[in-house]
């Protein structure tokens, strides 16, 4: 079957490009569309499986969603309880676990990508493209090849790709771009809104597809029958020059390749050559290389052109193949003038009816910049894939606080009062189905709940600052690890705050805050010089007695989970104001070497204590520079020198 202008047409569509690539090379398996609607989503499944009820046979096709709520054991398997009598526990696999069925092929729909659970995420980085699939779960093991397809939407806005990890960014191969429907007229947008509520059906922001014709059909079984076409040297060339040559990974020119490839076979041709790679670049977004690197005349046999005149019959036929063609068949509503009057009763009148409202329906068009979340600020965690690290088990209480109720299949921690509900209302029921019971309750397997607890901290961060060494020393580049550990392990965090004016002490006492994470805006205003108010009085031993009192606090207080404590500490050492002063309020003349000693003092308490570790950031101060590395022998601390400016200023 010879290829005509219909089809041709058809394929250089972005829309029937990218599912027809999709169909032909399981390789190109993950299509994201931006400001996609989760019901476009659907809607683009469904023709998605139209594709590959050709392209694969004797396959049933079966579609799953991720979304936020999607946990391990949903999507690998879980041990669960049966319905069968005596029958106890048995492997139940999760929505992306295919080695029980093999033959199933699965459309993976997100709506969200932004929004996706930690855990899906981790299964979308290690499932979306990959050859094998290994499971070790729950004794377990199991080892697959994935068949899956994957649909994903996701907001175009910088914040939002910002939310998602590069590495699972990094592995979606094809990109589209949905134009969201326009509507400036606010009577017909709630028109719109009160259809919706009603019928839930959005039916005016979804895509406009139809179904394939026979002819598609045909063609893309005579192309997957057929052999593949073949690459010619200066297409590889020019796929890698699309590239930077500073690249770690190479997914993007392999998918550039790969859409040539299959962009090719779509449209008939038997040899790849540049012009191929050239508009397949184009349909992922990649910016247009010059005119001079895109001479071959040895290929194309044309004369080479100047950079005064370029070959304009090349920049027509590209924009009249790809950029002036509508992607998809729109229909428009019928529009006429409305009635100079309308009645009471005819005001939900019917979409032909509508006289002055002009809707925009949706278009799917090639991404105009290839990825975009390459040019969007991370607004995410710096190890976003990575789980806290649990090496600690509280002996007093295992887990977090009782937030709600969810379903389970396991009898640990069971919500009591929520399962017996549950059965209670299908008591009346199973009592016809199995008269024998009488009036007990019978409880199914598919009435268990067990509590949903907030996770809890098992580490702490506790930071002690002395504000009046800070002007003479770069802190902020040493103290960062430590505040990115403590935001990446989920710990509570301490900060105890010497050398600033309190409320009611003055400046004889430090300032203490306890907080769950470093994402609390007070502790982040703590770190901020210029809403500090610094004094000349250093209370040094209060401030570290204060944190060895926080310390204990969280460590052997017997409701806390805490197991281990990390003691940061940011001082030159140089406590002028006693750990009486402090305590009492009031200081009494002289003071002498006492501030220091009381400091060495309570330094040498916290070296004492079981599961702590501490470091001591040197601002290597130019008198007493002994002092600072005195402290740390006593706390038993790691000693990290800091960069001094380059003109200390002055001190007390």
């Amino acid at each position: 079957m010879d290829l005509t202008p219909a089809l041709r047409e058809k394929f250089t569509d972005p829309l029937w490009l990218m599912l027809g690539a999709m169909a032909v090379n399981p390789k190109l398996s993950s299509l994201l569309l931006y400001d996609i609607t989760p019901y476009g989503l659907k809607q683009l499944s469904e023709l998605l499986s139209s594709f590959l009820s050709i392209t694969t046979t004797d396959q049933k096709i079966e579609v799953v969603r991720l979304d936020s709520t999607d946990s391990e054991e949903t999507l690998w398997g879980q041990l669960g309880l049966t319905s069968e009598a005596n029958k106890g526990f048995r492997w139940q696999p999760g929505s992306l676990n295919q080695c029980e069925a093999p033959e199933v092929l699965k459309i993976v729909i997100i709506p969200d990508l932004a929004m996706l659970s930690l855990a899906a995420t981790r299964a979308c980085v290690m499932a979306m493209g990959a050859d094998v699939v290994q499971l070790e779960r729950h004794g377990e093991t199991q080892t697959w090849q994935p068949n899956v397809y994957w649909l994903i939407g996701c907001s175009s806005k910088k914040e939002e790709l910002g939310k998602v990890s590069n590495h699972l960014m990094d592995r979606i191969a094809l990109r589209l771009t949905v134009q969201t429907p326009v509507n400036i007229n606010r009577e017909s947008q709630l028109r719109r809104l009160l259809e919706l509520s009603s019928d839930n059906r959005p039916s005016d922001i979804s895509l406009q597809i139809s179904e394939l014709e026979p002819d598609v059909e045909q063609w893309l079984q005579e192309i997957i029958q057929a052999e593949q076409a073949t690459v010619v040297e200066k297409a590889w060339e020019r796929a890698i020059a699309y590239t930077p040559t500073d690249s770690l990974y190479h997914r993007r020119e392999i998918n550039l390749i790969r859409l040539a490839i299959a962009y090719g076979q779509l449209l008939g041709e038997e040899t790849i050559t540049v012009e191929t790679v050239d508009k397949a670049a184009e349909m992922l977004g990649f910016e247009s290389i010059s005119l001079d690197q895109k001479q071959t005349p040895e290929e194309f046999d044309r004369p080479q052109e100047t950079d005064d005149q370029p070959d304009i019959d090349e920049v027509e036929d590209k924009s009249k193949d790809i950029g002036d063609r509508p992607s998809v068949p729109v229909p428009k509503l019928p529009t006429q003038k409305p009635e100079p009057e309308t009645k009471k009763e005819d005001v939900f009148q019917s979409e032909e009816e509508r006289k002055d409202e002009e809707v925009a329906f949706p278009s799917v068009q090639a991404v105009k910049q290839a990825y975009l979340e390459d040019q969007a600020p991370p607004n995410r965690e710096k190890h976003a894939l990575r789980l806290p690290i649990r090496q600690f088990k509280s002996k007093t209480v295992a887990r977090g606080i009782i937030i709600g109720t969810e379903r389970t299949q396991h009898p640990q921690d069971l919500a009591i009062v929520r399962t017996i509900l549950e059965a209670a209302k299908f008591k009346k029921i199973r009592q016809l189905r199995d008269p024998q019971y009488g009036d007990r309750l019978k409880i199914y397997p598919t009435d268990l709940f067990r509590y949903r607890r907030a996770p809890v901290a098992e580490q702490m961060l506790m930071l002690v600052m002395d504000y009046t060494c800070l002007d003479y020393s770069k802190w902020e580049d040493k103290l960062y690890p430590y505040i990115s550990w403590a935001y990446t392990q989920r710990a509570t965090v301490g900060l105890v705050q010497v050398g600033v004016k309190t409320d009611d002490d003055g400046e004889l006492r430090a300032k203490k805050l306890l907080a769950k994470s470093v994402l609390v805006p007070a502790f982040e205003s703590g770190l901020n010089l210029k809403d500090i108010k610094m004094t000349k009085a250093t209370p040094l031993a209060h401030g570290l007695d204060l944190a060895l009192t926080m310390m204990r606090h969280s460590l052997q207080h017997g409701s806390s989970t805490v197991s281990k404590a990390l003691c940061v500490v940011v001082s030159d050492g140089r406590g002028n104001i006693p750990l009486s002063a402090s305590q009492q309020g009031k200081i009494t003349f002289p003071v002498g070497a006492k501030g220091v000693e009381d400091a060495l003092a309570v330094a040498k308490k916290i070296g004492k204590l079981d599961n702590v570790d501490s470091v001591w950031l040197n601002p290597q101060p130019k008198q007493c520079q002994d002092l600072p590395l005195q402290m740390a022998v006593e706390m038993k601390a790691k000693v990290v020198a800091l960069e001094p400016l380059k003109k200390q200023g002055a001190k007390k």
